[in-house]
């Protein structure tokens, strides 16, 4: 089973078109279901607090939906993940980094919404160290809520900020690690294009492409 569904993840196939060869008669229960407590909104992975997590990168990027995922009711925005923009119905995957590019915490929103607010929440769980993130973030009310949870923005200021902030660009030069990290993510196909109707099925992929960037992380 475990087999079949890294295949489905890599190739992007429907479940019916799985060979022979990985096929399993448990195939069709939707079992990355059980992986998404909670419903489809997101799941942070378990920090242990290391080290390795003073630093904490975050953006949100767009995935694009196959056919196969809208199906008669995909077809209008509204629900968890759907949103119309320019090239059709889209999702957006918020992403939340540790200093090494590995995913800590993941959320879906429609395409169509602010990264400030496709993100939202994501950082919660964090206690202390550094969030760094472009200048779709610069917002007073960010700023204020980071700090009252001990966190330190690194963000840069947009053009004509009368307010100014201390940035660091040694710190900001790290953000490349999310971005490598949806790199890595959109290598599976199934990531690359969103080939699920349901938004909890494909957050649960998106956990397992996110679980096996953990293992294959060098530390």
């Amino acid at each position: 089973m475990i087999e079949a569904i890294c295949y489905i993840l890599r190739t992007g196939v429907p479940w019916r078109d799985l060979p022979k060869a990985v096929r399993s008669v448990e195939v069709g229960l939707h079992p990355l279901a059980s992986l998404v407590p909670g419903g489809p909104v997101g799941t942070p992975f378990q920090e242990d607090r290391g080290s390795w997590f003073w630093l904490h990168p975050l953006d949100g990027y767009n995935l694009h939906q196959g056919a196969c995922a809208r199906g008669q009711s995909g077809r209008r925005p509204g629900g968890p993940g759907d949103g119309r923009t320019k090239g059709g119905l889209n999702t957006k995957l918020a992403m939340i980094v540790d200093a090494l590019g590995r995913p800590v915490a993941m959320q879906l929103a429609p395409a169509n919404r602010h990264d400030l607010k496709a993100c939202a929440g994501l950082w919660s769980e964090q206690r202390s160290g550094w969030l760094v993130a472009d200048r779709a973030f610069d917002s007073d009310k960010l700023r204020a809520a980071l700090a009252a949870h001990g966190i330190f923005p690194c963000i840069p200021l947009k053009a004509g900020r009368r307010k100014t902030y201390n940035f660091s660009e040694k710190l900001y030069a790290h953000r490349h690690t999310v971005e490598n990290a949806n790199a890595r993510l959109k290598r599976f196909r199934r990531i690359g294009t969103r080939h699920d109707k349901l938004a909890e099925t494909f957050l649960g992929f998106v956990l397992l492409a996110a679980s096996l960037d953990w293992i294959n992380s060098e530390v």
